[in-house]
């Protein structure tokens, strides 16, 4: 079983500076590479400098942990990439390290996300992008209910499919 521990500015701080500082912040283990998935660029300079920004934790912005209830390791991060905007979409992402992927955790990330969006009367629809292949991540939207409605440009990716969940379909 997971269970999604909010981020704040000094969590990220502590996921920046390494595991021991994880380990401190949080009273908890991260997994082995952790801390390494949040350093492979699929988050921008710009999108970190927010993240770090004073301020209190704020769900939309900051997103998750992802702590593996049984072993009380720190297995990954999930969230949102900003608050619904003016049509009521969000766009989630999520991430679980190699010692715990293929284990339906990601998938059970996604789920508690979904799970977090529905609570909120504001969002109509939530959203993900993948690269345009078959892949573990479209297998973890697939089994979310999300349908593959089209293709974007990502300013960073490049060729992307977009994936969405419409409010009616889960979201109640």
């Amino acid at each position: 079983m997971l269970e999604l521990l909010l981020l704040s500015p000094e969590g990220w701080a502590s996921i920046l500076e390494g595991s021991a500082a994880v380990e401190t912040h949080f009273s908890r283990k991260p997994a082995d590479g952790f801390c390494e998935m949040y350093g492979t660029g699929d988050i921008t300079q710009s999108y970190f400098a927010k993240l770090l920004a004073p301020g209190a934790a704020n769900p939309w912005l900051h997103g998750f942990i992802v702590l593996h209830q049984e072993s009380q390791l720190i297995i990954g991060g999930c969230g949102f990439k900003g608050p619904p905007d003016k049509d009521g979409v969000v766009e989630i992402g999520y991430g679980i390290t190699p010692a715990f992927e293929g284990k339906g955790h990601a998938t059970a990330s996604a789920r508690l996300l979904i799970a977090f969006a529905a609570k909120h009367p504001e969002v109509r629809t939530v959203m993900a992008h993948t690269l345009p292949t078959e892949s573990a991540s479209t297998r973890v939207l697939t089994k979310c209910g999300f349908t593959k409605v089209g293709e974007e440009i990502d300013p960073d990716d490049g060729l992307v499919w977009r994936w969405e969940l419409a409010h009616s379909s889960v979201l109640g």
